[in-house]
């Protein structure tokens, strides 16, 4: 059990660590270089799959206004022959 908890301590520790690298780290022409172990490595998390330019034309073709055309339900002017708490016609 002391072992696990020290495990859980160091992972922790490396979380920590690999975070504040990543959040301080920066070049002096604030430019992402692709030979930094550490600016490589931020950029695969942040950007997943995305490519690195996106046509402004392409963003707006995805968002295409979508028209609903609702029917009101026509109620027909009958009035109902037993509500639902009426007693039965044979009493």
């Amino acid at each position: 059990m002391k072992r696990a908890g020290s495990v859980k301590k160091f992972l922790s520790g490396i979380l920590l660590v690999a975070t504040l690298l990543g959040a301080f780290h920066h070049h002096h022409d604030l430019k992402t270089h692709h030979n930094c172990p550490i600016c490589t490595f931020q950029s695969n998390i942040s950007s997943g799959d995305l490519p690195e330019t996106v046509d402004v034309a392409q963003i707006e073709n995805l968002f295409v206004p979508i028209t609903a055309t609702f029917e009101v339900p026509k109620l027909s002017n009958k009035p109902a022959r037993l509500s639902s708490r009426s007693p039965p016609l044979f009493s």
